[in-house]
C-alpha cells in the first residue's frame, strides 16, 4: 500500500488539475467501496450471530419442553399408580405388593425418561414413532387395560420434533386413560 501511495504521489507531480481530480475522485470512489464492503460484512456477521442467538434459543425451548413433557408424565403415572396402591391396601392387601412394584417400575422408567431427557441436551437421540409397540405394550402390561397399536401405510422421513411429538402424544394419550 505504501509504494502504491508512493507512485501515486510521483504520478501526481506531473499531471493536471483534471488528472488530479479524476484520481482523487477515484480513491474517493474506492474509500467508499472498501467502507461499504466492510460495513456489509459487519451486517451479515450480525444477522448470523442473531440467527445463532435465536437457534439456541428455540433448542433450550425445545428441551425444557421435553424435560417437562417427561416429569409430568411419569410423575403423573406414578401417582396415579400409588393412588391404586392406596386403595388397594385398604380394600385388597394381598395385591398391594403387586401395586407398589408397578409403581416402583414406573418410577424407574420416569428415571429412565428424565435421562434421556438430559441426554438430549448432549446431542443423544429422544424416543419416536419406532417405540410406540413398547409404549403400548408396557401400558397394557401395567394397567391390565388392554391395548394395541395399529400402523397403516410407509413409514415416512420425520424431523426429530415430529417424531418426539408422535411418541409424546401417544404416551399422554395412554396416561390419560390410566387416570
Amino acid at each position: 500500500v505504501m509504494l502504491g501511495l508512493l507512485e501515486l504521489v510521483i504520478f501526481l507531480q506531473g499531471a493536471s488539475t483534471t488528472e488530479m481530480l479524476v484520481t482523487a475522485g477515484g480513491l474517493g470512489l474506492l474509500f467508499l467501496g472498501m467502507a461499504g464492503s466492510r460495513r456489509s460484512r459487519l451486517a451479515l456477521v450480525r444477522t448470523r450471530e442473531a440467527e445463532l442467538e435465536a437457534a439456541v434459543v428455540e433448542e433450550r425451548a425445545r428441551l425444557a419442553r421435553e424435560i417437562h413433557d417427561v416429569l409430568a408424565h411419569s410423575l403423573t403415572a406414578l401417582v396415579v399408580q400409588l393412588d391404586s396402591a392406596t386403595l388397594l391396601a385398604e380394600k385388597k392387601p394381598a395385591e398391594l405388593p403387586e401395586a407398589l412394584a408397578t409403581a416402583r417400575r414406573l418410577a424407574r422408567e420416569g428415571l429412565d425418561e428424565a435421562r434421556q431427557a438430559v441426554g438430549a441436551l448432549k446431542g443423544d437421540a429422544l424416543p419416536g414413532p419406532e417405540l410406540l409397540e413398547t409404549l403400548v405394550t408396557d401400558f397394557s402390561a401395567t394397567s391390565s387395560i388392554p391395548a394395541g397399536l395399529a400402523v397403516e401405510g410407509a413409514p415416512l422421513p420425520l424431523s426429530s420434533e415430529a417424531r418426539l411429538a408422535i411418541y409424546r402424544t401417544a404416551q399422554e394419550a395412554l396416561t390419560n386413560v390410566r387416570k
